[in-house]
Parts: C-alpha cells; structure tokens; sequence
C-alpha cells in the first residue's frame, strides 16, 4: 500500500492472482480499513471459487460465506443485526425445500418466484422482505465468486410495508395518566410524572 497523488492504492496477491486497486482515500487510517475489507472480500471470493471447482456450491456454502463478510464487517453493526440475518437465513432454508442441497448455479428466477409467492403469505411483509434480501445477499455471493452470471431472486418483488397506525391518547387522557402516576404515593412519582412528561 502506497501514496499516489495523496491518494492510497493496494497491491498485494490473493490465491495467486494480483489485485491492485485505488482505496479512494488520502488518510492512512482509513487505508489500512480499507485494506483490509478489500483483502477478507477477494479472500471469501477465493475460497467460494475453490469450493466451486472442488464440486456444487450449494446455498449453505455461499450462505457461510455470506455470514462471514457480515461478521468481519462494520464491528458498528448491531449483533441483533447479524442475528436477524441468521435467522432470515433459516427461515429460508426451512421454506424451500431441497434449497440447501441445491447448486446455486441451478437456481432459477422462476424459482425464486414461485418460493416468495408462497413465502409471502405466511410472514409479515418486513420478514419477507428482509428474507428476500438475504437470498438476494447469498446469490451475490455466486455471483461475485464467478459461479454464475445473474442473480435470480433480483426478479423476486418486495412487498409494500404498511404503516403502522398508533392510537394516541387525548391531551385530557394523558393528563390524567400524568396525575395518576404523580399520585402513586411512591418517592419518585412526581419525578415520574415529570419525566413522561418532558418525553412526551
């Protein structure tokens, strides 16, 4: 890694194969991140290639793959995040059967379809829609790697998300949910009250 007018590139082989490529920026620290996210992706991507030579890349290879780059990624991301992801993962193996056997190479649009027609209507539209990203994620994985040429859940269609609405309490009901709490008796419940209402 080196300046190249102010700016920093890597150089540096990977499985045998020289990637040099500009880091987009002039700051040494965000270099060396840079690096480093660039050096684990064309890492994952060897070894999913090498997995593809070696047989079928099946779902749970290029998913393990997938769960790897969202380990190593922003250590900012919640865990309940990378939990989440995990448990689209699961809701989408356990949906399609036969999908964790299947080569990704095999998997057709038409597929991908029909499973989120039938997905669709036995989970919430945030669940469906964040399942279907995750298979979107997973055959990137093929994709990226070299194994196949299209990914085949971008023809699967999210679905509208509706608003939730709140039922709120009226100026007169919440003052008398203030006053009840304030009235309690206890040794904090005007401080309690104040509170819910500075909140509010």
């Amino acid at each position: 890694m080196g300046p190249n007018a102010g700016r920093y590139f890597a150089r540096a082989k990977v499985g045998g194969k020289l990637i040099r490529q500009s880091l987009k920026t002039s700051t040494y620290s965000v270099a060396v991140l840079r690096l480093n996210d660039l050096l684990k992706e064309n890492r994952g991507r060897v070894e999913t290639n090498e997995a593809a030579k070696s047989g079928p890349l099946t779902v749970p290879q290029a998913a393990d793959t997938l769960l790897q780059q969202v380990d190593d990624a922003d250590p900012l991301v919640k865990p309940a995040t990378r939990v989440y992801r995990r448990r689209c993962l699961d809701a989408l193996v356990r949906s399609w059967p036969d999908l964790a056997d299947t080569d990704v190479r095999r998997i057709t649009p038409r597929q991908s379809q029909d499973w989120g027609a039938g997905f669709a209507h036995r989970y919430s539209p945030t669940m469906y829609n964040n399942t279907v990203g995750t298979l979107r994620m997973v055959m990137d994985v093929a994709v990226k790697a070299g194994v196949r040429f299209g990914n085949p859940a971008n023809e699967v269609r999210k679905v509208k998300v509706p608003l939730k609405h709140f039922r709120l309490p009226s100026l007169d009901q919440f003052a008398r949910f203030v006053r009840t709490i304030a009235e309690r008796g206890g040794r904090f419940s005007r401080d309690c009250a104040n509170l819910v209402e500075f909140l509010a």
